[in-house]
């Protein structure tokens, strides 16, 4: 045991070297770490520049799925015009195929129909004839004329236009009943 101070001294000085360059070492990475952390810090405190960057980066994922889709339609095009053509040539064929049926039937349903007006015209003649009739006794002359002529050019327009004989059973009915109103307001 010996308390010389050179002996002591010197393994002083062999173990303060590596200390110190171990401290030094330990202090710059201490640095390094404490800089990348208030860069870090200062990053995510800047959010206008975050913003920027986000808005960089869904710009670009925009573009990108937008360039997808175009090449996607692109692709696509030909495909969907083909059977867009396919479809619409068949539903041409079909109705070309079809047109004369519906004519056909259109036309029989419209002879039925007129056929039955024609057959029920004297009918509805003969009905609207005897209110006609009594309406006109109960008229005065000049209205009776009219009422007549009206009911003869209904019953000519019926053999022509089946339409225009219930157009003028109406009219003369109407004018039947005005007279009919107009005439008990005399009494």
């Amino acid at each position: 045991m010996s308390d010389s101070p050179t002996a002591g001294g010197a393994e002083d000085k062999k173990g303060r070297p590596d200390d110190r360059q171990e401290l030094k070492a330990d202090i710059e990475q201490t640095r390094e770490e404490l800089g990348e952390t208030v860069e870090a810090l200062a990053a995510k405190a800047d959010v206008p520049a975050r913003v920027r960057g986000k808005a960089a980066q869904l710009r670009e994922q925009a573009t990108d799925t937008l360039g997808t889709l175009t090449q996607t339609v692109r692709e696509k095009a030909p495909q969907l015009r083909d059977q867009a053509s396919g479809t619409f040539g068949t539903l041409t064929q079909t109705v070309r195929e079809k047109a004369p049926q519906l004519r056909e039937q259109a036309t029989g349903t419209l002879g039925t129909l007129t056929q039955t007006v024609r057959e029920k015209a004297p009918q509805v003649r003969e009905q609207v004839a005897g209110p006609v009739a009594k309406v006109g006794q109960a008229v005065p002359e000049p209205a009776r004329r009219t009422v007549a002529r009206t009911g003869r050019q209904a019953t000519e327009a019926a053999g022509r236009r089946p339409g225009a004989l219930y157009a003028a059973a109406g009219v003369c009915a109407a004018a039947g009943l005005w007279l009919w109103r107009r005439g008990r307001g005399r009494r």
